[in-house]
């Protein structure tokens, strides 16, 4: 990218308040997206939080939707979501999500971003700092696809690793393939932070409603 400089210098001085509104809009599209893969009264109550977000989620929606949106889409109620378990829907989620980790690793370097300089996350062992926060909107479909597609029994067949892999040739509801969306995405918050007197740039959507 041309502008890799440039935009390593503006990213680098983002102001607080820039990097807070960025932060609300990627949890909205998260939640959002969450609630397209639950229904009914579920559905509502992450569309109302999802509405409620503030700038840099100070009242932490997040992890107020998370607890609700798991309860909803769990396949039983026993089963937690926990990246360290080994059961075959925690395997499959870390499965999928590390295919769109890796190709958002991809976007943000072709974007000209910083990866390991997030605008939330910020453990100083993460390299993916900045990934980590680009590709929360995206999760849900993989969990759509780890929930409703591959046969638990046997999560390490070729067609299970397949459908989780093949996420990202699927196309969002604007019909765009989610590979090119998370390029996208991308090049949208790189223009961002060169003038945050733009637009917040907001996420694809990545998911019609159930």
């Amino acid at each position: 990218h041309d502008k890799v400089a440039t935009r390593h210098r503006r990213q680098s001085g983002l102001s607080p308040p820039a990097a807070k509104r960025l932060w609300r809009t990627v949890v909205k599209a998260k939640i959002r997206a969450q609630a397209a893969n639950a229904i009914g009264e579920g559905r509502q109550k992450l569309i109302e939080i999802a509405a409620a977000v503030r700038s840099g989620d100070t009242t932490n929606a997040e992890g107020t939707a998370a607890r609700a949106y798991w309860a909803l889409v769990r396949p039983h109620r026993s089963w937690r979501r926990d990246k360290d378990r080994r059961d075959p829907w925690n395997l499959a989620l870390n499965y999928g999500y590390g295919v769109v980790r890796s190709h958002t690793f991809a976007a943000v370097h072709a974007a000209g971003l910083w990866p390991s300089l997030g605008i939330h996350h910020r453990h100083r062992s993460n390299a993916g700092c900045l990934v980590d926060d680009l590709i929360e909107p995206f999760r849900p479909l993989v969990d759509r696809v780890a929930f409703d597609e591959i046969e638990p029994d046997d999560f390490l067949s070729a067609e299970n690793k397949r459908l989780l892999a093949g996420v990202l040739e699927r196309e969002t509801p604007n019909g765009e393939q989610v590979r090119a969306a998370i390029n996208s995405w991308a090049q949208d918050v790189g223009v961002y932070f060169e003038d945050p007197g733009l637009p917040v740039p907001s996420p694809p959507l990545v998911l019609e409603p159930k």
